[in-house]
């Protein structure tokens, strides 16, 4: 066959190839553009705020401050006159301000709720998005924003499902099961169809997923290397939920290297680079996760509590249960400015998704991970991944003083977390396509629960 023949074949063969990805493509985006379309203006976390300091950085090209805000005034107000529009605080239970305020600063609830003063770079991305809509009304502005923000979703999805077929290529069933958890949990859904700093963050914590498992699968490279500390870098940046990142990036990084020493038969270097880099990493996770607020790399937390102390203490006190309880609660599904919960035995069914995963996994689901040699620093990933993210639930989701705990911090965490249940769910049954397809009867069917019978009736009561 001649080479114009080869070329000319081609793209038949690699449309089949691509046909998973499409089609999981378009079912996360009409699925994210029906959140879009249930969930009113400004019923999201911070949304108000989001929107606030992407116009900002529009009109002044850098992070804004509320000096910034006070010196554009029409933006904010335009916001303000939005909300009553909306009725967003009937939403909230409240009554609005009466008589009208004009501006979001002086609103009650919504003009505490702030971003200003605060570096992202998922503002410069959604400012860059609106741009050709800068001198459009507050409203178009804010569903060209959650357009933005379903996009991300779609690509954190894809890259996902790319990252899992390389983790195991094969079972295809695994990359496939990771995508749908991820399309279908309700709060990811939700806050990917708003107007959010955290939905950048977890498109590139995914991204840095990815080239983490490129490295422990290709081997140390300068290009791998620097794809890997680049991707951690914008994700930090972009929000402190990704901090975990940084240890393990440390942690992978230094398994490369041993593996690159052991290849090259270094041997006597191989302890010493272990002690280092066992070092490196306990430092790290030291200074990274010590602060619960104020800056993200200070050494101390706040009064000086340190991170072993600040465990001992929440782990001791009363709330502590129920603060877990409202952490698995958002990161499942709680609307608007999560107050609005699902009846309780929908949370149990989530969390027997959940449960059925975890039990699964040393059942069977991980040889699915592990099922190759390639595989091995792969698994020591996910496993890391894993140990790094218990931390972060426990003492960053769960500050001291914060009035709210949010589940949704963990999505940076989500495609180690999800490959991991995944597995399990699939391990257990031992029949891929049947377990994926139970898998994925239940979160649709679970999905459209909350969607119908939560969202809905509460917005359009």
């Amino acid at each position: 066959m001649s080479r114009s023949a080869v070329l000319a074949r081609q793209p038949r063969l690699i449309w089949p190839a691509l046909m998973p990805q499409i089609g999981l493509g378009l079912l996360a985006a009409v699925h994210g553009l029906l959140y879009l379309l249930v969930i009113p203006p400004w019923q999201a976390p911070d949304e108000t705020s989001h929107v606030e300091h992407t116009l900002l950085w529009l009109k002044l090209g850098r992070t804004a401050t509320p000096a910034d805000a006070a010196a554009a005034p029409e933006i904010g107000q335009a916001i303000a006159d939005s909300l009553y529009t909306f009725r967003a605080y009937e939403y909230l239970g409240y009554s609005a301000p009466d008589p009208r305020v004009g501006l979001l600063r002086a609103m009650p609830f919504f003009g505490s709720s702030t971003t200003l003063g605060r570096f992202s770079l998922a503002y410069p991305v959604y400012a860059l998005a609106v741009a050709p809509f800068a001198g459009a009304d507050i409203l178009t502005q804010l569903y060209v924003l959650r357009l933005v923000s379903v996009a991300l979703g779609v690509a954190t999805v894809l890259v996902a499902y790319v990252t899992a077929r390389r983790v195991a290529s094969e079972t295809p069933e695994l990359a496939a099961g990771l995508a749908l958890l991820m399309i279908f949990i309700p709060q990811r859904a939700f806050i990917n169809a708003s107007v959010n700093d955290g939905n950048l963050a977890e498109f590139l914590a995914a991204v840095t997923f990815y080239w983490l498992v490129d490295l422990l699968q290709g081997g140390l490279t300068g290009r791998r290397l620097a794809a890997c500390a680049a991707a951690t870098l914008a994700a930090v940046l972009t929000k402190s939920t990704a901090l975990f990142l940084v240890p393990l990036l440390a942690f992978c990084g230094g398994g490369a290297w041993l593996s690159h020493l052991r290849r090259a038969q270094r041997w006597p270097w191989l302890m010493t680079a272990a002690a280092l880099m066992g070092l490196v990493g306990l430092s790290v996770v030291i200074i990274a996760w010590s602060p619960a607020s104020g800056p993200a790399l200070a050494v101390l937390s706040r009064g000086g509590v340190g991170l072993q102390q600040a465990i001992a203490q929440r782990l001791a006190e009363e709330a502590f249960g129920a603060l877990q309880w409202q952490m698995f609660q958002t990161f499942w599904a709680s609307f608007g400015w999560l107050r609005v919960n699902l009846p309780e035995p929908l949370y149990v069914f989530w969390a027997a998704i959940a449960l059925i995963g975890v039990v699964g996994l040393p059942l069977g689901g991980w040889t699915l991970i592990a099922r190759r040699q390639t595989s091995v620093g792969v698994t020591l990933l996910l496993g890391a991944a894993f140990c790094w993210l218990v931390p972060v639930a426990v003492y960053f989701v769960v500050p001291a003083s914060a009035p709210l705990h949010q589940g949704r911090y963990l999505f940076p965490g989500l495609v180690p977390l999800g490959l991991l249940v995944v597995a399990g769910w699939l391990g257990l049954v031992r029949r891929p396509r049947a377990s994926l397809a139970l898998l994925g009867l239940c979160l649709i069917t679970l999905d459209a629960l909350v969607l119908w019978g939560t969202a809905l009736p509460y917005f359009y009561r």
